[in-house]
């Protein structure tokens, strides 16, 4: 029974989070990296289908049971990650070799990954630092999206990723001063105190997306087995075997 005691206790949930505002940014970011991903052919099919509603149901889902300890929940949502890992390793396993090919051949198995637990994590978010966790992970989503990415569309997902992320990220600091002690007593709220809450949440945003704009600028083309591959140039005079054809031997 102490053990059963001591287990339940280290498993014991964080201090519920209530904004519903900040759950739905960070819904937001999360369904722009992922349906980002989706859209590259990741998870084409039911499986697509499954993740664009899985994601919000588990949202709604956790933002009920906030206040619940869930602990099939919890042990639920573990094995289908380890399933979901062991599935990967397997994968990764039947690649074989640690070459620039075989790295390259994981991208897709990896994406599956990443979107797998999202799916599953979404469905466990209680408190604050849960959905901290989500956005985190989220990254690995829009990265992943940019390798694959073939066309300028995929900017659409990321400056919407980037907008909604920085919104969460204002709103998650502003849960997390709210509940410490206040070291004064609050004004009246006024049209000056609305006014400073728009640009404080402005001028990130503009921030973010002209960081986002410049890294899709930068970010390496699919299909490429190197990350950052150096231009091509002339070594010598290397015959073309088809008439009419390119070579590049840097790639």
């Amino acid at each position: 029974m102490r053990a059963l005691e001591v287990l339940r206790r280290v498993n014991a949930n964080p201090p519920a989070e209530d904004s519903v505002p900040l759950r739905l940014s960070v819904l937001v970011t999360v369904m722009a990296a992922a349906l980002g991903v989706v859209r590259e052919g990741v998870a084409a099919g039911a499986t697509g289908s499954v993740v664009v509603v899985a994601i919000p149901a588990g949202y709604l889902y956790s933002h009920l049971a906030r206040h619940r300890p869930g602990y099939l929940r919890k042990g639920a949502l573990a094995l289908l990650a380890a399933a979901a890992l062991a599935r990967f390793l397997s994968t990764a396993a039947s690649v074989g070799g640690a070459g620039t090919a075989s790295l390259t051949a994981l991208r897709l198995p990896l994406a599956e990954l990443f979107l797998v637990v999202q799916v599953l994590h979404s469905f466990d978010l209680p408190s604050l630092r849960d959905l901290q966790f989500s956005l985190l992970s989220s990254v690995a989503l829009v990265l992943v999206g940019s390798v694959l990415s073939t066309s300028p569309a995929y900017g659409n997902y990321l400056a919407v990723w980037a907008t909604a992320g920085v919104v969460s990220l204002v709103l998650a600091h502003r849960s997390r001063l709210a509940q410490l002690p206040p070291l004064a007593p609050a004004g009246p709220p006024g049209r000056r105190r609305a006014g400073t809450r728009v640009l404080g949440v402005a001028g990130p945003t503009a921030l973010a997306l002209a960081t986002a704009a410049g890294i899709f600028l930068v970010m390496p083309p699919a299909g490429s087995p190197r990350l950052l591959g150096a231009p091509a140039r002339v070594v010598g005079a290397n015959p073309v075997g088809v008439p009419g054809a390119l070579t590049n031997p840097s790639l």
